[in-house]
């Protein structure tokens, strides 16, 4: 009866600590998913998430704007 008992704590305790493992492997994936890249406008400096942003390739770089009235500004101020 004693090893019924030990053999029972015994695999509760890894049970308990696989289930946890693949819990907090499961929430580290969904942190992951949720990671933006941040860009700051090239005109008024306020940082947005790059997804949302405007984007303008000038000689080989990506300048990217928090809207497009930045953007219209941008180009604009580029003209005069």
């Amino acid at each position: 009866m004693k090893l019924l008992i030990i053999f029972l704590l015994i695999f509760g305790f890894f049970w308990y600590y696989r289930r946890k493992k693949i819990f907090f492997q499961k929430i580290r994936k969904k942190v992951q998913a949720l990671k933006v890249e941040m860009k700051s406008c090239e005109n008024c400096g306020i940082f947005f998430s790059e997804s949302e942003g405007y984007r303008l390739k000038r000689e080989n770089k990506e300048l990217f704007f928090c809207s497009e009235k930045c953007l219209k500004e941008f180009l604009s101020k580029e003209r005069v």
